[in-house]
């Protein structure tokens, strides 16, 4: 075997190697808390470690395609208008981003508003810890663990090692391997960029596969739109932001308004029960005659 092709190799078992360990160090269904820091602070360390350093492997060997792929992708039609949008003032894209910071706001003043249907919220999970952990009666209103919402904060500290810290590294080594460095590797070693692309986006997407169906396809989607904004751009800055941004909103943001919802809710219903007579007690008769 060729030196350069053991080069490539290497690479290639890197990629695997890093990503392997950050897929299987996740959370579970009924971890506890501290656990749960562990697990949450290994994979961060694990990204760290595995995702930067293939990136360096990776940008060794074939850093000099980035900006032939860059060029290559101008060729797209899509692509190329989004360029001549960005040049002539961006105003569609940024009524995109408008449109998006808005939805987005209104999607947390409607958890925020609402007041039924507490297993749903996104931040009940957090406030039944940190506030009521001790009340029984709050067990009877705590949603079930999931694969799925067992990676949701549980605790002010997750809040920030999951929620602030978490959502900073992950945009920041995932970014940098999904939308740089593999596709480039690729590129060198195929030539063809499409190739190169929908490989990189089904290896993103399936990172997320413990979140079900409809978090493998929400991710394959977020890649494509961080794929095609780095493609415009240029500058791979604006997707690592707007990856960490969109991370934060649904593992903080989400889960503090949820948690002040459900906190309403629940003093509304233990209010209620307050109100309700006993009916455990047994009514006393009224004396003869009365």
């Amino acid at each position: 075997m060729a030196p350069e092709s053991a080069e490539f190799l290497f690479a290639y078992l890197l990629i695997v190697v890093s990503i392997v360990p950050v897929m299987w160090v996740r959370l579970r269904p009924g971890m506890s808390l501290a656990r749960r820091q562990v697990t949450i602070v290994a994979g961060i360390a694990l990204r760290i470690a595995g995702f930067l350093a293939s990136f360096l492997v990776i940008l060794r060997l074939a850093g000099d395609q980035i900006e032939p792929m860059l060029a290559k992708a101008g060729d797209w039609p899509f692509v190329a208008w989004g360029r001549q949008v960005l040049a002539t003032g961006g105003l569609p894209l940024a009524a995109l981003v408008a449109a998006g910071i808005v939805l987005a706001a209104a999607r947390a003043v409607f958890l925020w508003r609402r007041t039924v249907r507490k297993s749903e919220h996104l931040g009940f999970v957090v406030w039944h810890y940190t506030r009521s952990a001790a009340t029984p009666i709050t067990e009877y209103f705590r949603p079930p663990e999931t694969a799925t919402t067992a990676h949701l904060p549980r605790s002010v500290a997750e809040l920030f090692t999951r929620g602030v810290l978490g959502s900073v590294v992950v945009g920041i080594t995932e970014e940098l391997m999904f939308r740089v460095g593999i596709p480039a590797l690729l590129l060198q070693t195929s030539g063809n960029l499409w190739v190169s692309v929908i490989f990189s986006l089904t290896m993103f997407a399936v990172l997320h596969g413990y979140q079900g169906w409809v978090g493998v396809a929400s991710a394959g989607l977020s890649g494509v739109a961080y794929t095609y904004v780095y493609f415009v751009t240029g500058d791979i800055v604006l997707p690592i932001v707007l990856h960490a941004l969109n991370n934060a909103y649904v593992l903080a943001v989400l889960p503090v308004v949820g948690w002040q919802a459900s906190r309403r809710e629940f003093d509304q219903r233990m209010r209620a029960a307050a109100e309700r007579p006993d009916l455990g007690t047994p009514a006393v008769a009224s004396p003869p005659g009365s």
